[in-house]
C-alpha cells in the first residue's frame, strides 16, 4: 500500500476534574511500516517531528543489543529529517503546533519523500447488516462504530457478495460480486441467498459482515400497474414505474415535490395498535423493518427533487433514510417533536422519537437555510420568533393573549408536541436574474378530531412564520408548503391557506368548546383545573378571532371528493396537501389510488401500501 499520514481530533478525559484534553491521532504508513501517534494538540511542531524520525530510524536497523543501546545523541544524528510544507511549499517553523500543522491542505515531508496530510477520514470499525431483504428495495449497513463518518459514501470502497451459508453454495453463480456502492437494491436472481458486506475505509481498513437474512420475493407497489388513460383526469399523469424524469417542461425551472406520512412504527408496532388500530393488516404487512424498505422503494421510484415526510422516526431517518438517499444525492433534514417537561421542579425540554424530514436533491438544489418552529405554547418563546420583525410579533402577542384567555386552551397548547421545519432551497444552473429561491415548509399538524379550533391557530403559526422569513431573509422566495394537516377540504385550515383568512364566526372555532368537554369527560384534566370551570366554559363559547396570513394554491384543487390520502376502515379522507404560492405553476400531479386500490384489503397499510397515508406528487415550475 501507498504511503499516507491520516490525522484524526480526539477528546481525552483527564484526571482533572475530568477536564476535557484535545488531542490528534496521527497514523503514517511509510516504507510499507505503520506508525501511530497521540498526541496533545498544544505540543511544539519539533518535538513531535523529532519523536517521528526516530521510529522511522530505529525502524529500518536490525534489532542488535549493541544498536540498542546507542547513546541518545548517536541516535539524533541518525535520525531521518522531517519537516510539515503548506500549500505553497513552504516549511512550517518548529515552533508551530500539533493542531497547526496537521491540516488539510499540508504535507508532510519525510526525506525526498512527500505525503499530503489527510485530516479526519472516514473510519469504520463495525458493521451491521441489513435484517431485512427483500428484492427491488434498496438495503443498506448500519455503521455501527466509526470516526469523521459525516460523508461516508464519499470516501469509502464497498462490495457487496452472493453469500451461501445455509448450503447452496454450488447455486452461487460464477460472479459472485453484486453491487460496488454503500446502497445495493437486490435483483430476483438474488432471492434466496445471503449478501456480504465488505468496507474498506479510507485508512485501508477492510470490515466484512454476512447479513443473517436472505433476500426475499418482492413486494407489490403502488406504482407497478400502469393505468388507462381514459380514467384519468385532464391534468393528473398516467404514470408506472419509475415515475418518469422531469424532462418536458423547462427542466431547469421545474422541480417534483412528494409529501407522505410514513406512519411512525410506535403507531404501528404495539398490541394496542395492532388489536385496535390495524387488526385488519397482517403482521407482515406492519414490521418496519420491511415497511421501511417498500417506503424507500416507492419514494425513490418517484425521481423527486424535494421529499417531505411526516411521522419519521429518528432512528429510522438517521440509520436508514438518510444514509440510503446520500447515495442517490440526497441530503436531509430532520426535527422530532418536542415537549416541555417539569423535573424537579425544573422545566426541560425532550425531544421524541417522531418528526418530520425534508430531503432535496443536491443536484438540483442548495441549501441556504434551515429553520424549525414549535407548534405549541412555546412557539412565542422561540429564538426564532423573537428574531423577527415586531409587526409578526405584535400579531402573535394578540394570538396568545387571546388563547391565554382560554385556560383548557392554553394547557392543551402547552402540552403539543408538533413542530414546523423550512428550508430556504436554491435552483442550481438556472438564470440568476430570474427568482430562483423556494422557501419548503413541512408540518404535522394535532390529530384530535375535535381540535379543529387548535390546528386552525397552528396552521396560522406555521404560515404567518413562513411569511415573516420569506419578508425578512428571502424576500424573492416562492413558497411549498407540505404536510399532513389532518384537515379536510372542507375544514377551516384549508380555508385558512387557499383563501388567506378566516373570521372569527368560522365553525371550526366551536371545537374549542367540544374538545374541553371532552377532556373533562375522560378525566384528563386535573381537578384543580375544574375550580372556577363555569366562567372560563362561558367564555370558550365565544373563543374565535380572524386569523390571516397569505394565499395559497392547492396542488391538487381538481381532484374530487371521493380521493383520499388516508384511508382506514373508520376514516377516510384528503388530509394531506402540496400548497404552493402564486408565481409556482402546477404542471401536473400523479394520479391519487382509487377507493378500489385503497380498500383491496379492507384499507391501508396492505401488502401495496405501507403506510395508512398515500404519498401526494407534483410537478411544480417556477414562473
Amino acid at each position: 500500500m501507498s504511503n499516507h499520514i491520516f490525522a484524526t481530533q480526539v477528546e481525552t478525559t483527564t484526571g482533572e476534574a475530568n477536564s476535557v484534553c484535545e488531542k490528534t491521532e496521527i497514523d503514517l504508513r511509510f516504507n510499507n511500516k505503520l506508525f501511530h501517534f497521540t498526541r496533545e494538540n498544544k505540543e511544539r511542531l519539533d518535538q513531535y517531528l523529532r519523536r517521528v524520525g526516530l521510529k522511522i530510524t530505529a525502524s529500518g536497523k536490525s534489532s542488535s543489543r549493541r544498536q540498542r543501546s546507542c547513546g541518545k545523541k548517536e541516535e539524533d544524528a541518525d535520525a531521518v529529517r522531517l519537516c510539515v510544507i503548506n500549500d505553497k511549499n513552504e516549511a512550517l517553523s518548529e515552533s508551530a503546533t500539533v493542531a497547526e500543522a496537521f491540516v488539510r491542505g499540508n504535507s508532510l515531508c519525510i526525506g525526498g519523500v512527500t505525503i499530503p496530510i489527510q485530516r479526519d477520514p472516514c473510519r469504520i470499525l463495525r458493521l451491521e447488516s441489513p435484517k431485512s431483504l427483500v428484492v427491488g428495495c434498496p438495503a443498506i449497513p448500519i455503521i455501527l462504530d466509526s470516526r469523521s463518518a459525516t460523508a461516508p459514501h464519499k470516501q469509502l470502497v464497498w462490495k457487496w457478495r452472493l453469500s451461501s451459508e445455509q448450503g447452496n453454495a454450488s447455486q452461487l453463480p460464477t460472479s459472485a460480486e453484486v453491487a460496488s456502492t454503500m446502497a445495493m437494491t437486490p435483483s430476483p436472481s438474488h432471492e434466496g441467498f445471503q449478501l456480504e458486506i465488505e468496507c474498506q475505509d479510507a485508512t485501508g481498513n477492510v470490515v466484512s459482515e454476512v447479513s443473517s437474512a436472505t433476500v426475499q420475493k418482492g413486494w407489490p407497489s403502488r406504482l407497478d400497474k400502469k393505468l388507462p388513460s381514459a380514467d384519468e383526469c385532464a391534468k393528473d399523469l398516467v404514470l408506472h414505474s419509475p415515475f418518469e424524469a422531469l424532462t418536458d417542461r423547462k427542466p431547469s425551472r421545474a422541480f417534483r415535490v412528494v409529501t407522505y406520512n410514513i406512519l411512525h412504527d410506535s403507531y404501528a408496532s404495539t398490541d394496542t395498535a395492532r388489536e385496535k388500530l390495524y387488526p385488519y393488516v397482517e403482521m407482515k404487512n406492519l414490521e418496519i423493518s420491511t415497511r421501511k424498505l417498500r417506503i424507500a422503494k416507492e419514494i425513490i421510484d418517484y425521481n423527486a427533487d424535494i421529499i417531505s415526510l411526516q411521522e419519521v422516526g429518528r432512528s429510522i431517518f438517521e440509520e436508514y433514510l438518510s444514509p440510503l438517499f446520500r447515495c442517490f444525492n440526497y441530503e436531509g433534514y430532520f426535527e422530532s417533536k418536542s415537549r416541555t417537561e417539569k423535573r424537579e421542579g425544573v422545566h426541560s425540554k425532550v425531544a421524541l422519537d417522531d418528526g418530520c424530514a425534508i430531503l432535496w436533491n443536491t443536484e438540483k438544489f442548495e441549501c441556504v437555510e434551515k429553520y424549525s418552529i414549535p407548534l405549541t405554547g412555546a412557539f412565542f418563546n422561540d429564538s426564532l420568533v423573537k428574531s423577527l420583525s415586531l409587526d409578526s410579533q405584535q400579531s402573535w402577542l394578540s394570538i396568545r393573549k387571546r388563547i391565554s384567555a382560554s385556560t383548557m386552551t392554553q394547557k392543551a397548547f402547552d402540552r403539543l408536541v408538533m413542530k414546523g421545519i423550512f428550508l430556504h432551497l436554491r435552483l442550481k444552473g438556472t438564470d440568476t436574474s430570474a427568482p430562483r429561491d423556494i422557501l419548503v415548509a413541512n408540518t404535522h399538524l394535532f390529530w384530535h378530531p375535535s381540535a379543529k379550533h387548535m390546528r386552525l391557530i397552528q396552521a396560522h403559526m406555521l404560515i404567518s412564520t413562513l411569511d415573516a422569513l420569506r419578508r425578512e431573509k428571502c424576500p424573492d422566495a416562492e413558497i411549498v408548503l407540505c404536510g399532513d394537516l389532518n384537515s379536510m377540504p372542507n375544514g377551516g385550515v384549508y380555508d385558512l391557506l387557499s383563501r388567506g383568512v378566516i373570521d372569527s364566526t368560522h365553525s371550526d372555532w366551536k371545537d374549542c368548546v367540544i374538545y374541553n368537554q371532552e377532556r373533562i369527560n375522560e378525566r384528563a384534566v386535573d381537578l384543580a383545573m375544574l375550580i372556577g370551570l363555569p366562567t372560563e366554559y362561558e367564555n370558550d363559547v365565544n373563543f374565535g378571532f380572524t386569523l390571516s396570513g397569505i394565499q395559497l394554491i392547492d396542488s391538487c384543487a381538481h381532484w374530487t371528493s371521493d380521493v383520499h390520502t388516508n384511508y382506514t376502515p373508520n376514516f377516510k379522507s384528503r388530509l394531506d396537501y402540496i400548497f404552493h404560492s402564486k408565481n409556482v405553476a402546477c404542471i401536473r400531479t400523479l394520479r391519487n389510488p382509487s377507493v378500489e386500490e385503497l380498500g383491496a384489503e379492507l384499507a391501508i397499510p396492505s401488502s401495496k401500501f405501507p403506510s395508512d397515508h398515500v404519498a401526494v406528487v407534483a410537478d411544480l415550475e417556477l414562473i
